[in-house]
């Protein structure tokens, strides 16, 4: 079975769109979708049958794939992988949300069971949020994708 990857951007919650800083970390920090980082969404199969569960993000810019890389106290998303492992594949949940019809938002969970959130104190993504079927909280583990291709 031949996969086929597409490229996208992703909008945070904070209206601000997904870029690699220097130190590899990712951060939603962009204010517009021309400065943001453009990925390769890249289907993963998860065993013998071909299904498909998860993805892999590869940064267009750096040449690297996104993954949970574990620091002193925190964990962050930083593009830092040549090759796919379980730690840069992401469980993806994309949904068409009422508030916005027109477009297709996702959740991502990392490798640890954790969602990706914006972190208020530095606007990293960060495998932090566990899921709540509160709507009010799922919102803030949204993201929007953008197709570009």
């Amino acid at each position: 079975m031949a996969l086929i990857s597409t490229t996208v951007s992703l909008r945070a919650p904070n209206g601000q769109w997904w870029r690699i800083e220097k130190n590899t970390r990712v951060s939603a920090t962009a204010p517009t979708l021309e400065k943001a980082e453009k990925f390769n969404l890249i289907p993963v199969p998860s065993d013998s049958s071909g299904k498909i569960i998860n993805y892999a993000l590869f940064s267009t810019s750096l040449k690297k794939y996104l993954s949970r890389i574990s620091h002193p106290g925190k964990d962050y998303i930083e593009a830092a992988k040549d090759v796919i492992d379980p730690y840069s594949q992401f469980l993806m949940d994309p949904f068409q949300p009422s508030r916005d019809p027109n477009s297709i938002w996702s959740l991502l969970q990392a490798d640890n069971q954790l969602f990706l959130q914006v972190d208020s104190t530095d606007l990293s993504v960060r495998p932090i949020g566990e899921y709540s079927s509160n709507p009010a909280n799922a919102h803030t583990m949204e993201s929007l994708i953008a197709w570009l291709d």
